[in-house]
């Protein structure tokens, strides 16, 4: 491959940087729904802070405990029978994503009753930006060879 020929490529790789990026950020999917699930299965909301309001029934909260003691007593993790997560789903906006249970008729009780449980954590933000900038360089590159 000739300067010239690199060049071109290099330009019309660059051109198309806004699709890789979309790409990029597709590709990026799973990651962001497996830490959502990971943030929730700890009790871990948006903000980093528990998943309120707490249980109010102790001997669901015991039973709660003995499934999955991560979120701590009486503290929600939003996991049942896996249905809910399983219906999480990631909405490409233009500038923003949005992360989404569908295909759950109970998934607005929980949006209404527990406040930013879809969404990342800023360290997990990070992870997926590290994510997608490794996606990106190597559609970029492939874009060049």
């Amino acid at each position: 491959m000739t300067v010239q020929d690199y060049y071109a490529k290099v330009k019309a790789a660059n051109s198309q940087s806004k699709e890789l990026k979309k790409q990029a950020v597709k590709e990026s999917q799973p990651l962001i729904i497996q830490l959502n699930k990971d943030q929730l299965s700890k009790g871990i909301r948006t903000d980093g802070q528990k998943v309120l309001p707490k249980y109010k029934d102790t001997g669901y909260a015991l039973k709660k405990r003995s499934m999955n003691p991560k979120p701590g007593f009486g503290t929600p993790d939003l996991f049942l029978t896996g249905k809910f997560y399983g219906g999480f789903k990631v909405d490409l906006g233009t500038s923003a994503f949005r992360i989404l249970s569908e295909g759950v008729d109970y998934a607005k009780h929980l949006e209404s009753r527990y406040q930013k449980i879809y969404g990342l954590t800023k360290a997990h933000l990070g992870e997926v930006m590290q994510a997608a900038t490794r996606e990106f360089v190597s559609l970029w590159k492939k874009a060049v060879r």
